[in-house]
């Protein structure tokens, strides 16, 4: 009668050295093909691989494997055709496309052609097809309603076309694998005994392969070494599975437990004893992340420099897609080797990028944006470093949207200057030599878009891009950029992104080949950017003497020196929220029993407080427990209830009495303590903070200057670039213009100016961008949205309302006089309209649906605001009537400010005055799309807010007694400027924005200076890199000097 034994024993118990010895026995004696050794994941793989090969003989014959690979051996003579996410994603796409023409979808029919929906159908199949469940077992055991019934139908037509097309995707392999091995009576023929260790729990299809094993006449070993007093409701489960498979449970003991097993088994318990204070459990609390790897970082040099070696330390990502990336910029800083490949996504590497961008000028016709990505492009270049800058500015400068326009202009341009040229004006060769260069670059990358097929089959588009790839020679260049750089990283990068992403389009076209015949560019390129987000390259190379990079679920069997356990943050770890619509916990006691191995909240959280214990039990010597205090912006982490629950176990109130803290702050960047620097450029701040401070360092700067050539001149040169640029006189690098004449043509472009007030607010928030914008009027890099820009809306908002009120303001008055009722909401459809002919007038299909909802949304907002714009009027005390709207000044009449005898020439336009009702007092406001624009009288009295001011003094001639701002979105009023004796109309009692007439008057005369001051800057050349209010959108960003950002 063969073994069936499950071992129980607790964490770090001996059983797996048995078991390894056993294996060893065996390999010893040749034997390596008569046992299989199961482990949960490919971490461990590597570590039990480097155990078993210490036995030399028989060491090829290992059989160290997953489930997965038992599967994997299962199918490697078969001719199946395997499917990946993306061409799985494609199927279903096509299948749902198909339901919905049918008619066969209705209660998915307003999400089912969406992307996020695609997604969602795919992982619900996946999640049914690992728990081996079939559609006619998913329609057996859910009820007949659309939600269920639905989703069944899209899952049987997918099971149906892989059949049909011979394919299999990840979770079939598993489905025919089974089949094969229950078909297939000799595959553990002749296998002595299985080892099956670190497991606590099994999914259905390795339950399935674990129950085909037990057929076999062999001995099974089950090491589960998860044991302690209360149970985890884990592997409590996972024992009466298998005591259900006629195994054998043997408890196991461990007489001597280190601090680190005694905690795992105390965790998660109602355990009242309280732990000592213990000084090898420390506490890292950090402002963020990258902080909170940097203080890890100098603990791993410092804890190696005492003799513990980098491959006995382990950190722990509990949420490594957030911290990988951080990782590994730290690591790389601090020169520490890591155990992991470092990878980037195919997509977000920069010679994938331009081939992308070579694609993306086809697909939108050569469009602005396209164009100029294209022309910046270097591996795939159309022009020389020197020259891209000169073509990129001179498209900027260019007003079109397609190529048809832009061969027009260039056309245009080129004629013009020739005619310069023939009438003998100097100077305009160069620059028509630089249009016909333009003009027939773009000729080549026109060319090279036709070569690209909009419609046709998946292979020929794939072939013809590759063809691109190969007209640029890139292995040359990237060699050649090698040899400039000596990067090996970035060359590696590049070689190995050049050969993957040539594997990638023979794969998908294959692939898509499947699903579509034909297919459009614009598909087949959205199909290939998800291919190209799953896809990875190698850019570093992990080292096995390096620290141990792992996350929670891979500290399985291993033991280690010291720990890090990062991100302890609640909401972020444990990560306990469900990723699905459709598994919920009402219906997740029916898929239980149909048998999906889907858990609970509860089931979920048993099994993360499983892995946390397991983690803190891998630890020998010191164990670390670190988060950061804040992610971005003003946002506030608490630390994570396992952290909680950890530190709960300790004595004393405050967490320094509990164990050790290490807390810092955002000054640990410079590092005062000189035994703390890890770094070069550490100690570089380091010694500035010092010198700063006043001490005399000749020395250590003269040494630090020999270990790196040049360091000192080039900091000198950052330091008086900083100086000058922070100095109160005028110097090149405070955006001064010094050069007389050029002075002398500002002042005579500028003089006869009818300025905007933006034209001034401009100036007072950043005179260097008002320089780029008003002075050399270049364009600035654009930010592209596919709905209404801000302006555009606004510009639609204010048309409608002003029609509106112009033609209601009767029924507006009598409404709130009480006069007679006014039902805003039975005007809808006219304010639809007016929205319409807008729209119209600009060639939109307003019968476009996304266009339907930005039309159905901007009425409802419209509407709102109007309803609540009458009822604030009517419910006021004092009555408030609409009066006029966009009032103009400036413009068919010449409107001037007279500041020292200097006229300064203005225009605007008013979007609304409103009246009180019996009396003869005004109030001016200005529309908001939203409340980023609403100013306060501090923004008046810097200087870079002048339109309510400027408005009240456009209307002198009336009694303005108050200032505001209208929110159209929210519907609210926000009053800015109000005069002391008026406060009771508005029901305001306090407010920096209440002036009394003095105040007000002076208000007025202090926004007339601002003007003048800022036209006589102007005049001088001031434009100086020191803005006021720096937007974080600046177009000009790239090109500033500005750092405060």
């Amino acid at each position: 009668m063969p073994n069936r034994v499950v071992y129980y024993g607790p964490f770090n118990n001996t059983k797996r050295e048995e078991l390894l010895e056993k294996s060893k026995k065996y390999l010893n004696e040749n034997k390596g093909d008569k046992f299989y050794y199961i482990l949960p994941n490919g971490k461990l793989f590597i570590k039990y691989r480097e155990i078993l090969l210490k036995s030399n003989q028989g060491a090829f014959d290992i059989r160290l494997f997953t489930f997965d690979d038992i599967i994997r051996n299962l199918l490697k003579d078969k001719l199946y055709s395997t499917i990946g996410s993306e061409l799985k994603e494609e199927i279903i796409k096509n299948i749902l496309k198909e339901l919905y023409e049918n008619g066969d979808i209705v209660y998915y029919k307003d999400v089912s052609l969406m992307d996020g929906f695609v997604w969602n159908i795919s992982n619900i199949i996946g999640e049914m097809k690992r728990s081996l469940i079939s559609p006619e077992k998913y329609y057996e055991n859910t009820p007949s309603l659309p939600f269920y019934s639905e989703i069944g139908l899209v899952y049987e037509k997918y099971q149906k076309f892989l059949r049909e097309n011979e394919l299999i995707d990840v979770e079939e392999g598993f489905i025919k694998g089974i089949e094969l091995l229950k078909s297939n009576g000799d595959f553990f023929e002749s296998t002595d005994f299985v080892v099956i260790d670190e497991f606590f729990d099994f999914r259905p299809q390795e339950l399935e392969i674990l129950k085909e094993m037990c057929k076999y006449p062999m001995d099974i070993y089950v090491n589960i070494p998860y044991k302690r007093d209360k149970e985890f409701l884990t592997t409590k489960s996972t024992l009466n599975i298998l005591k259900e498979m006629d195994f054998e449970v043997v408890n196991l003991d461990k007489n001597e437990k280190n601090t680190f097993e005694a905690l795992g088994d105390k965790l998660f318990t109602e355990d009242s004893e309280l732990l000592l204070k213990n000084e090898n459990i420390k506490l890292i609390k950090v402002p963020n992340k990258y902080l909170e790897l940097k203080r890890i970082s100098q603990e791993i040099k410092c804890l190696n420099k005492k003799g513990i070696p980098l491959n006995r330390m382990a950190i722990v990502l509990t949420s490594p897609n957030e911290y990988s990336n951080t990782l590994y910029r730290v690591f790389r800083e601090e020169k520490i080797p890591g155990s992991s490949n470092e990878e980037i996504r195919l997509i977000d590497i920069p010679l994938v990028k331009e081939l992308l961008n070579i694609i993306d000028i086809k697909i939108n016709n050569f469009d602005k944006k396209s164009t100029i990505n294209r022309v910046k492009n270097s591996y795939f270049n159309i022009y020389s470093d020197e020259n891209k800058d000169k073509v990129e500015f001179i498209l900027y400068k260019l007003n079109y949207s397609q190529i048809e326009e832009l061969k027009i202009l260039l056309e245009e341009k080129k004629k013009r200057l020739l005619n310069r040229i023939e009438s003998g004006v100097e100077g305009f060769i160069k620059k028509y030599e630089e249009v016909v260069h333009l003009e027939n670059s773009l000729e080549k990358m026109y060319i090279e878009g036709s070569s690209i097929p909009e419609f046709t089959s998946p292979e020929e588009i794939g072939s013809s891009i590759l063809n691109i790839i190969e007209s640029y020679n890139l292995r040359q260049k990237i060699l050649d950029n090698y040899k400039k750089t000596e990067d090996y990283n970035i060359f590696y990068r590049d070689i190995s992104a050049l050969a993957k992403i040539k594997e990638v389009f023979v794969n998908m076209s294959r692939d898509i080949s499947i699903v579509y015949k034909e297919i459009h560019l614009k598909d087949f390129y959205e199909i290939l950017l998800k291919y190209l987000e799953k896809e990875t390259v190698v850019i570093s190379l992990g080292n096995s003497e390096g620290v141990n990079i792992l996350t929670s679920a891979t500290t399985q069997g291993t033991n280690y020196d010291v720990i890090f356990m990062t991100g302890l943050v609640e909401g972020k770890y444990p990560n306990l929220k469900g990723t699905n619509f459709f598994f919920r916990e009402d219906n997740l006691s029916m898929f239980k029993d149909m048998g999906l191995d889907r858990s609970s909240y509860y089931e979920k959280l048993d099994k993360e407080c499983l892995l946390f214990a397991i983690g803190v039990t891998r630890c020998k010597q010191i164990l670390y427990l670190s988060f950061p205090e804040s992610s971005t912006g003003d946002e506030v982490n608490i630390p994570s209830m396992f952290l909680d629950e950890l530190l709960n176990l300790f004595e004393g109130n405050s967490e320094e009495e509990k164990v050790d803290v290490i807390s810092l702050d955002m000054d640990y960047i410079i590092k005062r303590d000189f035994d703390e620097i890890t770094t070069d450029r550490e100690l570089v701040a380091h010694l500035f903070y010092r010198y700063y401070n006043g001490e005399d360092l000749k020395d250590y700067f003269s040494m630090l200057n020999s270990r790196k050539d040049g360091l000192l001149e080039e900091i000198s040169e950052k330091i008086e670039c900083e100086t000058l640029r922070s100095s109160k006189e005028y110097n090149e690098y405070s955006g001064f213009i010094n050069d007389e004449n050029i002075k002398n043509d500002l002042m005579q472009s500028e003089k006869n100016r009818i300025c905007s007030i933006t034209y001034f607010e401009n100036y007072g928030k950043c005179p260097y961008k008002f320089l780029m914008e008003y002075i050399l009027e270049l364009e600035g890099m654009e930010r592209f949205m596919e709905d209404f820009s801000p302006l555009d809306r606004g510009n639609i908002y204010h048309s409608v309302l002003k029609n509106y009120y112009e033609f209601h303001k009767a029924d507006f008055i009598k409404s709130i006089k009480g006069q007679a009722e006014f039902q805003v909401e039975d005007t809808l459809d006219e304010i639809v309209n007016g929205i319409e002919n807008i729209l119209r007038k600009n060639e939109i299909d307003i019968t476009d649906k996304l266009w339907r909802l930005r039309i159905d949304n901007m009425a409802d907002t419209i509407l709102n605001l109007i309803k609540l714009d009458l009822d604030r009027m009517s419910n006021s005390k004092y009555k408030m009537v609409p009066y006029d709207f966009e009032v103009e000044f400036g413009f068919n009449e010449d409107f001037s400010i007279d500041v020292d005898g200097e006229k300064i020439r203005l225009l605007g336009k008013i979007d609304r005055i409103d009246k009180l009702a019996d009396e003869d007092k005004y109030i001016l406001y200005d529309y908001k799309t939203s409340s980023y624009g609403i100013r306060k009288i501090v923004d008046m009295m810097n200087g870079v807010s002048f339109q309510l001011p400027v408005y009240i003094i456009a209307e002198e001639n009336k009694n303005i007694i108050a200032g505001g701002y209208i929110n159209i979105s929210k519907g609210e009023v926000s009053i800015e400027l109000l005069k002391e004796d008026e406060k009771a109309v508005f029901n305001k009692k306090t407010g920096k924005y209440i002036l009394n007439d003095e105040e007000w008057n002076s208000l007025m005369e202090h926004i007339k200076g601002e003007m003048k001051e800022y036209i006589q800057k102007i005049y001088d050349g001031d434009f100086s890199i020191n803005p006021k209010e720096c937007d974080s959108y600046c177009p000009y960003g790239e090109i500033c000097r500005y750092r405060g950002r």
